[in-house]
């Protein structure tokens, strides 16, 4: 091929290519979508018990003094058994509760008893209480002295109390019985 022809050729191929548009950049790809939110962790719902006697034992010990077997902390009582009229009358007090009606669950019986409430619930004072009496020879008081292992106190809108069924309970109805 001459010279001449190649230059010509080469012209013709330059001319053509001039003439074919610019190719497009190809389009950008859309935006990633924003990652889901994880879902919201399930609450672990309260273990329930089919009795009463198989869920665990309320935080706290029994101590003994001046006629009362106090259960909970030394810094937060939570209930109290004490004779209030020796020979007569044996207290039951739940500690800031607030309910017209106590409920005592034991191995051997149940019984809801009516309460009063007992002082008011605010900063630096006696905690309030909610109080239920029985008799001195009440069996209710025997069977929570006695149940096996432990007994349970339930007010409206308070947490139930599954309590062990230690000595200073009984000491204190024996304690009661005698006066």
């Amino acid at each position: 091929m001459r010279p001449r022809t190649r230059h010509v050729l080469l012209a013709a191929l330059l001319a053509v290519s001039a003439c074919v548009p610019p190719t497009k950049p190809a389009p950008a790809p859309p935006p990633a979508p924003p990652p889901a939110p994880a879902p919201a962790p399930t609450p672990t719902p309260s273990p329930t018990y089919s009795n009463w006697e198989d869920a665990p034992q309320t935080p706290g010990d029994w101590s003994y003094a001046a006629g009362a077997a106090t259960f909970g902390t030394p810094e937060r009582p939570l209930f109290i058994v004490r004779c209030s009229a020796p020979g007569v009358t044996v207290q039951l007090a739940y500690v800031d509760g607030f309910s017209q009606a106590m409920t005592i669950r034991t191995e051997a019986m149940d019984r809801t008893l009516p309460t009063i409430a007992i002082g008011t619930p605010r900063a630096g004072s006696a905690p309030a209480q909610s109080i239920a009496s029985l008799g001195s020879d009440d069996n209710l008081l025997d069977a929570m002295a006695y149940s096996k292992g432990r007994f349970a106190v339930e007010l409206a809108g308070a947490p139930t109390l599954y309590l062990p069924a230690w000595p200073e309970v009984a000491r204190v109805i024996e304690d009661c019985r005698s006066g």
